[in-house]
């Protein structure tokens, strides 16, 4: 349930992150909120930024890849990406529409969370963004 102060506080986030969600965004693929197993990106202002695993293999190692990324912001909440993977020389590039949504984690922390508007829900029911089938997170005391 959202609250009134919760509505407002979303009207606030979508309004700072019309043009690109920038900040460091995370997500969990296994072990949940206190491990260290899953995805980053981080977007920065000069439309760069970092896409990061960590212990996404399929085997749970710890296995850490980061990959270079750059944005550039197509209308309200639309972004397009490419990712340079090294393996790669052709990037991966991608229109991506999102939107919020805020969720207390389980020890009651209010996190704001970010996924793709299209995209179906795989797990717990929700929609992930981009390459993480899990919608990414921020605290909400980094805004």
């Amino acid at each position: 349930m959202i609250f009134h102060s919760e509505r407002k506080l979303l009207a606030k986030i979508r309004k700072k992150f019309s043009v690109a969600p920038l900040g460091a965004w995370f997500s969990y693929f296994r072990g949940g909120e206190d491990q260290l197993h899953g995805c980053g990106i981080r977007f920065d202002e000069g439309k760069s930024g970092f896409f990061h695993t960590s212990g996404g293999g399929p085997d749970g190692d710890d296995e850490e890849e980061e990959y270079p990324l750059y944005w550039e912001s197509v209308s309200e909440r639309r972004i397009k990406i490419r990712l340079h993977r090294c393996s790669d020389p052709t990037p991966e590039s991608c229109l991506i529409d999102y939107d919020f949504n805020l969720k207390r984690d389980k020890y009651k922390n209010l996190r704001i969370y970010i996924f793709e508007i299209g995209k179906q829900p795989v797990v717990n029911n929700e929609r992930g963004f981009w390459i993480s089938p899990h919608p990414l997170q921020m605290p909400v005391t980094e805004l």
